[in-house]
């Protein structure tokens, strides 16, 4: 499994472990049409939209794509690991939340470091509740 080296190659990778998802990969680009700045975290939304809507009746590829969420983390440059903390992880959190298992369903899957930050995520949320606030924090600490 080759981690990617930028974001460009992020939503290459994902479809390389979850070919299921070109379908709704390829309904996501209809949609923006001619539009190229879609921007990667409107991609990486859509792909974990597919990984909650599909995690509870088809996990076979579940282990590899938590395991190139883990090496994005840990080997990935400091882009990369953004996208995977911030882009993959708390959007499947975020959309998760609304579900009965609440995330918890993926927990089995995240390696170390991924879980640290997973439950980094979940205090963060914790304890601000909303985006400003979060935003308001961060650049009060600057």
């Amino acid at each position: 499994m080759k981690i990617p080296e930028t974001e460009d190659g992020i939503i290459p990778a994902l479809l390389q472990i979850a070919p299921k998802f070109s379908e709704q990969w390829k309904e996501h680009l209809d949609w923006w049409g001619d539009e190229t700045d879609r921007g990667i975290y409107n991609d990486i939304a859509a792909f974990a939209h597919f990984v909650v809507d599909t995690a509870e009746n088809d996990k076979s590829w579940m282990p590899e794509l938590f395991q190139l969420i883990e090496m994005m983390i840990t080997n990935g440059n400091e882009h990369v690991k953004e996208l995977a903390i911030i882009g993959i992880l708390e959007d499947i959190q975020t959309i998760s939340s609304w579900r009965p298992h609440k995330g918890e369903i993926f927990l089995q899957w995240l390696g170390p470091e991924s879980k640290v930050n997973w439950d980094k995520l979940n205090k963060l949320w914790s304890k601000y509740g909303n985006l400003m606030d979060i935003v308001r924090a961060e650049n009060e600490n600057k």
